[in-house]
């Protein structure tokens, strides 16, 4: 007996070490064959970081757990991550999983995210099984698959739902519940307990809804033999609305569903409607009082299948609704809202939105509005009225304004629309109604630290064509702008992206662009892209303007922005110190991402060290401004394509230009006169003043090239021409010639080059220019040719080698 004991124990725990075990030595090659399996079956890349295999914990339940899975697309998809989880744990019995009864007594999902998209192709990324996987032989005798899940656990997971088609979206953020499903037989069920902190839905990038808190109590049965599912229990909440939902759906041929819901609001008051508003829920709703008749129902019954949608109905009835906050004096009240959207089935283009009124009073002032919209796909039908008076200045009184932000002003309109999208798109501006004006006075916007709005005044009348725009005078920050003329299709603009015409005149007295333009200083940024569909031609009138470090004064002139190309015409503004005259263009037609600047420049008077500490391509090609006193004049043509790379837009220009000077004084330390004074020791070359200095020269490939010019210096003739790079390389030919009492021996010329960068210079003197002009001035003058003038020549020749070692 106590050896039969003592054996049974030696097997049990023989038994016990192999269930501990087994996880242990099995737990890789489960994994490996589980990836194996999903690349020879899915159109995906799964990927896990750890799977464990428990047989002792929940024994006699194996659980299985899987960490940091990820199941990502390929191709179309590549990048998408179709599912994303932090852990996995599945738990089923060990004794059914060997008779082939798959039943899940729990599935845990921690941190998980789904992400389900559908391109404007069809096609979906959670179709992701091989066709040759999908098929399946399945033999006469085999038995049904059953499926039993006992229970799901959610833990902080998201999903979002893309359809590119219909342009809605879905997001799911912060899903924490419990799903209990049985799938073992015909008669199943359903029952789900689940609370989402935030919920959105997105139709055309507009929110519908957004960010609400979304709680449900519901259950299902399911009859699967007749493919119908009936709600049991629905309590449904979105925020304090509170709703219940009844029916069923059925599934029938070729992919179609019977709907037959009923959706009721029976407890819900109007302080729960302003709850899925975020702006008044997420701002002190405990001390929000309200008050008002409320009513919502809806429902959905009939077949959706391929083009077919069932017929639905969402109503929204509010009556003398008022709210206040406890800590603000005023109210809004008399709010009255007759919300209806419907369809009677069959096509979506049926589907109408009523909004017959939307009213409220602010402080004894009365806005009233209306809309409606029809036929939303064939061809979209839409009436808006809106009249009243809001005075923003009683927003502080009416509702809890964050800290530091300031609103104020008055806006007054007064507008009937009613058009066809195709009437639009057609500028069919006889079949379109527009009638009416707004007027805006005193606006404030005010945020810290942000650049604080005001618009004294604006007033528009619009008509079915036109917008006159007599007035709009705005500051932001700093900058003001006064802005008069016509838009013609500003509706068709805002509304199907049609083309926006125009006149108008715009006024400053002072415009900062570094405040528009963010900080262009950094190396890489994204050049601006001119819309298309403007059509404007603008006469500006700015007595101030600052670009970059430049400042500039009385611009004025003429510019037009047409087809992505902004051109100006005879631009004139006194800039540098000087005088310019601009003609050209900015084109980002062809190439949004690569413009092409064109500009021609008639400068007259700049100064030379005003024009070094504003423009950056100065400083890269022309260093020697910094050290010139004076100013200089100049034509010049150029083209350029501007990268998001700075110097790479400078290295792009392609040009050529003369500038010309009347007197400049050159202060030393330029860094290749100074050398060259000290090895010709003529002080005179490092600082000196010359007048009617002529340089022709031309920009290609980042580099600047000069024709040879003379600059005359007490005397002496210094004779230049040549190249600096963007790279500060230089590649100059330099002569210099004296008169009679400024010859260095018999010398009266020197040619050299010059080489290396403008840091460090390096000078290459070629010996036989000094040798040819002795030669032609003493000796030659005294003896003349022949074999005396010959020995000259190599008398010359000693001498000039002799000069040289000396200077050196």
């Amino acid at each position: 007996m106590k050896k039969g004991l003592k054996i049974s124990g030696i097997v049990i725990l023989i038994l016990v070490v192999i269930l501990i075990a087994l996880p242990f030595l099995f737990s890789g090659i489960i994994k490996k064959a589980a990836i194996k399996k999903a690349d020879e079956q899915l159109n995906a890349k799964l990927e896990i970081r750890d799977l464990r295999l428990n047989l002792i914990s929940n024994f006699p339940h194996a659980t299985l757990s899987l960490y940091d899975v990820v199941l990502s697309g390929i191709d179309n998809f590549e990048g998408d991550t179709l599912i994303q989880a932090k852990s996995v744990e599945i738990s089923m019995s060990l004794i059914n999983l060997i008779r082939s009864r798959y039943n899940i007594s729990q599935l845990k999902l921690d941190s998980s995210s789904v992400y389900t998209k559908i391109l404007p192709s069809g096609q979906s990324n959670w179709d992701i099984v091989k066709k040759d996987s999908s098929k399946v032989n399945i033999s006469n005798d085999s038995k049904p698959f059953k499926l039993q899940i006992q229970n799901i656990l959610l833990t902080g997971c998201n999903a979002v739902y893309e359809d590119q088609i219909s342009h809605v979206k879905t997001i799911i953020t912060g899903w924490n519940g419990t799903i209990s499903a049985d799938f073992a037989g015909d008669e199943s069920s359903i029952k789900t307990t689940s609370v989402i902190d935030e919920f959105s839905l997105f139709i055309k990038d507009v929110p519908y809804l957004d960010k609400l808190k979304f709680t449900t109590n519901s259950s299902f049965s399911a009859d699967l033999k007749n493919k119908k599912f009936t709600l049991t229990k629905s309590d449904v909440q979105l925020n304090e609305v509170k709703t219940h939902i009844d029916g069923s759906f059925t599934l029938v041929e070729k992919k179609g569903i019977n709907f037959d819901f009923k959706l009721t609001a029976l407890d819900t008051d109007f302080k729960d409607i302003l709850s899925v508003v975020p702006s008044i829920y997420t701002k002190d709703f405990e001390d929000l009082e309200a008050s008002g008749a409320v009513s919502i129902d809806g429902y959905v019954k009939g077949l959706m299948q391929d083009e077919i949608y069932p017929a639905f109905s969402l109503k929204l009835f509010v009556h003398n609704g008022m709210f206040k906050y406890s800590s603000l004096p005023k109210s809004v009240d008399n709010i009255n809202i007759d919300f209806l959207m419907e369809n009677e089935g069959g096509s979506l283009d049926s589907t109408k939105v009523n909004v017959s009124r939307f009213n409220f009073n602010i402080g004894g002032n009365t806005f009233k509005s209306n809309l409606s919209v029809q036929t939303p796909v064939s061809d979209l039908h839409m009436k808006v009225y809106l009249k009243g008076i809001l005075d923003l200045d009683l927003i502080k009184e009416i509702y809890p304004l964050d800290k530091g932000l300031e609103i104020g002003g008055k806006i007054d309109a007064d507008l009937d629309m009613a058009a066809n999208l195709s009437n639009i798109e057609k500028d069919e501006y006889d079949k379109i109604k527009i009638a009416g004006q707004l007027n805006l006075s005193n606006i404030l916007f005010k945020r810290e630290k942000q650049p604080t709005i005001q618009i004294k005044n604006a007033a528009a009348k619009l008509n079915h064509q036109l917008v006159n725009l007599s007035s709009f005078n705005i500051r932001i920050g700093n900058n003001d702008l006064s802005i008069k003329g016509r838009l013609e299709n500003l509706l068709g603009y805002i509304v199907a992206d049609k083309t926006l015409k125009g006149q108008l005149d715009i006024k400053s007295a002072h415009f900062n662009v570094n405040d528009f333009t963010g900080n262009r200083s950094k190396k890489s940024s994204k050049p601006f892209v001119v819309p298309k569909n403007l059509d404007l031609a603008l006469t500006a009138s700015l007595k101030q303007v600052t670009y970059e470090k430049t400042d500039i004064t009385n611009l004025d002139g003429n510019i037009t922005i047409k087809s992505g190309v902004i051109t100006m015409k005879n631009v004139t503004a006194n800039t540098l110190g000087g005088y310019c005259k601009a003609n050209g263009s900015y084109n980002t037609a062809q190439n949004p991402s690569k413009p092409l600047l064109n500009m021609a420049l008639d400068m007259n008077k700049m100064s030379f060290f005003e024009t070094f500490q504003s423009v950056k391509a100065i400083g890269k090609f022309a260093p020697v401004f910094e050290k010139i006193i004076g100013t200089y004049s100049m034509k010049m043509s150029f083209t350029t394509i501007i990268d998001q790379n700075q110097d790479q837009t400078l290295a792009n220009i392609k040009g050529s230009g003369t500038m010309k000077t009347d007197v400049i004084k050159v202060k030393g330390g330029i860094k290749i006169l100074d050398e060259l004074a000290a090895k010709v020791k003529l002080e005179s070359l490092s600082s000196f003043i010359a007048k009617n200095v002529i340089v022709e020269f031309t920009v290609q490939d980042g580099k600047l090239t000069t024709k040879p010019f003379d600059v005359k210096i007490l005397g002496t003739k210094l004779n230049l021409g040549g190249s600096t790079g963007l790279d500060k390389s230089i590649d100059y030919k330099v002569s210099l010639y004296f008169p009679g009492p400024l010859r260095v021996g018999l010398i009266n010329n020197i040619a050299m080059t010059v080489k290396g960068t403008t840091d460090n210079p390096k000078f290459m003197i070629d010996p036989k220019s000094m040798l040819v002009n002795s030669a032609t001035s003493i000796p030659g003058q005294l003896i003349g040719g022949g074999i005396l003038g010959q020995a000259a020549v190599n008398a010359g020749t000693g001498l000039a080698k002799n000069l040289l070692k000396k200077k050196k």
